[in-house]
């Protein structure tokens, strides 16, 4: 069974992102980094988005259709894939995209901005601090079964205060909106003040002519420190 386009534009919108803060990154911290973006869209928005299927495997969250679609992702247009020998002697790969990032893949833009604070958090980050993270740290890995799917059902929402809602009557609303109109910032003020500067003028005699900033509703003089 292969990804889902959706689940195939996100990574290449995480993979862009993780471009800008200048870092290749592994096929293990690529799935790592997708798991942490479908927890967050549940705890902010309700709802994972992607249809991965999540179980627990070796390192945590995996699937092995992601799996194998990360494993050929150097063939993909604007991926760019380097090898590496661990110490242990196995061969990995790290992918970079030379792409800009693309709102088209991703067009919600409240999952844009929950892609770029895992990838602000989390992809620069030594491995095995984001696999304890994710393993540890994270509702679904919490009481999972090897083998099993994820609970996303399990995690705890954003405390997110609700906003207060202060009901006007109609009618005070358009009159305060009309004084409000007629009386801009400095309307009155500036014609009053260009009176004691009009009348200053007439008694004095001014070697240098002052310059004025306005900053509010208060005026300064210019050579002040503000």
């Amino acid at each position: 069974m292969a990804i889902s386009p959706k689940a195939k534009q996100l990574t290449s919108y995480l993979l862009a992102d993780c471009a800008t803060v200048y870092c290749r990154i592994s096929k293990i911290k690529i799935i790592k980094l997708l798991y942490l973006i479908d927890v967050e869209s549940v705890r902010r928005l309700g709802t994972k988005y992607t249809d991965i299927p999540w179980i627990f495997h070796l390192y945590g969250p995996y699937d092995s259709a992601l799996d194998r679609y990360l494993s050929a992702l150097g063939l993909e247009e604007g991926i760019q894939q380097e090898e590496f020998q661990t110490a242990g002697g196995k061969i990995g790969s790290v992918f970079k995209s030379i792409l800009k990032a693309d709102e088209n893949d991703v067009k919600d833009p409240r999952v844009r901005r929950i892609a770029h604070d895992v990838v602000a958090q989390w992809a620069a980050v030594e491995i095995n601090d984001l696999l304890n993270h994710v393993y540890f740290e994270t509702e679904p890995m919490q009481n999972a079964a090897k083998g099993q799917a994820l609970d996303f059902g399990t995690i705890q929402p954003s405390q997110i205060e609700t906003p207060t809602v202060v009901k006007i009557d109609p009618e005070k609303l358009k009159a305060l909106r009309t004084k409000l109109t007629a009386h801009k910032i400095g309307e009155s003020f500036l014609p009053s003040y260009e009176k004691i500067l009009k009348k200053k003028s007439e008694s004095f005699f001014w070697d240098d002519p002052p310059s004025w900033r306005l900053e509010g509703e208060c005026f300064f003089d210019a050579g002040e420190e503000g």
